[in-house]
């Protein structure tokens, strides 16, 4: 192949690029909608709420995880 011929396969600079990124944004809210993705500050992570954890300690959701049996 010559270095002379150069090819446009890749080119991205045209109208396809910006239907590609709103194809993306658009899947991607999509997706965050099925899953009820929400945002929230980064900060918001690390809050620590007693009474939440509190009840977290009461329920006890590790103790109704099925683990298989070892033979």
């Amino acid at each position: 192949m010559s270095n002379d011929k150069v090819s446009n396969d890749m080119d991205t600079s045209g109208p396809s690029s910006s239907s590609s990124a709103q194809q993306h944004n658009m899947g991607l809210r999509r997706w965050q909608l099925e899953n009820n993705i929400s945002d929230i500050s980064v900060d918001a992570i690390y809050k620590y709420d007693n009474e939440e954890q509190q009840m977290i300690r009461s329920v006890k959701p590790w103790r109704k995880i099925r683990t298989t049996s070892r033979k």
